[in-house]
């Protein structure tokens, strides 16, 4: 009795900030005290500076970049293929309507790892979790930009909406990128710096430039409260008439079919050697595969002319119903022995 209480006061401590934090945004914006005003500039402040400055700091923690799991990287970016892949079916199968079909196949492969997926992996395994985490977002991040322009171009009745030069802007302007990438270019730096006596480097922008690193980590600290108290003041529950079938396959297929596909792929790859499946990479799997739908999956969805009111809804319950969806999931690895 007591190993069972345990578990579920593990997944509780995983998952209840995480849900507080949305309610909060929720109930500040119900009450006025969150207005449309404050909301926009604060996302995209956030998006820009916090989440940018958060992605620097994780990869910059490392010791180097030998720490990178070239592995895992290319299952992830595997496996999110193949769910590009099932999205297709699910998106043919489930709906006659040409504009949800892009949206549905985003539902499926692209989750929001940033926002969601890396306070899970955090709070499931540590410094660790966010580190590999981290790592992770850079190769996601590109794939989902370039698979999700891809996607709604194909159901999309605007001639010329794919461009090749217009989703390389998008992947070399986006905040994330621009973070990673700083930070995969410190290590770099350190690995190639003369180092002291006792083995640290010549230089260190935490021990040298403390002014700059406390300035970047009070960024990244507030970046995942922010991110997720906006995310709550976004949730407008309007009426899905209409569009019953479509949400009940796209909620699915990200919350249940994603998860399924992507740890039924990942046993597959450690039974052969590729990968092992260590508490760790367990946990932000789980981040990958258990987070719901993207919050930019919506404004993507708005200006490639796709239904970009189902592609809220899915944000909306994918959100929502992840919370308990990614519980079962740590309950089930937990009891496994697996977190």
């Amino acid at each position: 009795m007591n190993t069972i209480l345990s578990t579920l006061y593990f997944a509780f401590n995983a998952v209840f900030p995480i849900l507080a934090l949305i309610l909060l945004g929720y109930c500040a914006r119900q009450k006025g005290m969150l207005t449309q005003e404050f909301i926009k500039p604060a996302n995209r402040f956030n998006f820009r500076f916090g989440l940018s400055c958060l992605m620097f700091t994780n990869i910059y923690k490392l010791e180097g970049i030998g720490e990178i799991p070239l592995n895992i990287v290319f299952f992830v970016l595997f496996t999110v293929m193949v769910l590009t892949a099932a999205g297709f079916l699910i998106a043919h199968t489930c709906t006659g309507v040409r504009a949800r079909r892009g949206v549905l196949i985003q539902a499926v492969f692209r989750s929001n790892f940033a926002i969601i997926g890396l306070p899970v992996a955090t709070a499931l395994a540590g410094s660790a979790g966010s580190a590999l985490a981290s790592a992770l977002q850079a190769p996601t991040v590109i794939y989902y930009n370039f698979a999700a322009i891809l996607c709604l171009t194909l159901y999309s009745d605007v001639k010329g909406a794919f461009s090749l030069k217009r989703v390389l802007r998008s992947i070399a302007s986006n905040p994330l990128i621009f973070g990673l990438v700083t930070g995969l270019i410190s290590l770099a730096v350190r690995a190639i710096l003369p180092c002291n006596a006792d083995g640290s480097p010549v230089f260190s922008l935490e021990r040298d430039l403390s002014w700059l690193y406390t300035t970047i980590s009070y960024l990244a600290r507030m970046a995942t409260p922010l991110a997720l108290i906006v995310l709550g003041t976004q949730f407008n529950f309007t009426a899905v008439r209409g569009m019953k079938k479509e949400l009940i396959a796209g909620v699915t297929a990200r919350l249940i079919g994603a998860p399924v596909i992507g740890f039924a792929l990942a046993f597959a790859a450690a039974s052969m050697g590729i990968i092992t499946l260590d508490a760790t990479t367990i946990a932000v799997l789980i981040a990958l595969f258990g987070s719901p739908m993207a919050v930019a999956s919506v404004v993507m969805a708005s200006e490639m002319n796709a239904d970009d009111i189902l592609a809220g809804q899915l944000v909306v319950w994918t959100t929502l119903l992840s919370m308990a969806s990614v519980f079962v999931q740590i309950v089930i690895f937990r009891t496994a022995g697996l977190l």
